[in-house]
């Protein structure tokens, strides 16, 4: 359900396309005046089936699936081969050519 003014200072509303996270996008409305910006629960939800996935088991490895949007904007294709590193607890995947 999408609002037409801003609950906290009363101006009105625009929808705008907006970085929400690093390589994340979704379409929000801002107030111009305040800078708040809000997404409604269909929009959260394409986010979510978009960009997030979760670990399985697979053999004796632990695998996850690349959401396809994400890994068309990375250009990543059947056959990518890969180098895995770990940096400050972080998973860092890099295509190899």
């Amino acid at each position: 359900m999408s609002m037409t003014k801003c609950p906290i200072c009363d101006a009105p509303l625009v929808w705008e396309d907006k970085e929400i996270k690093k390589g994340i996008y979704a379409r929000v409305q801002v107030c111009k005046k305040c800078q708040e910006h809000y997404i409604d629960l269909k929009e959260h939800e394409r986010v979510y089936r978009e960009y997030y996935s979760k670990a399985f088991k697979s053999g004796n490895s632990i695998a996850v699936i690349i959401p396809k949007k994400v890994a068309d904007e990375a250009g990543i294709r059947v056959g990518t081969s890969f180098k895995i590193n770990v940096k400050d607890g972080k998973i860092i995947i890099e295509a190899v050519a």
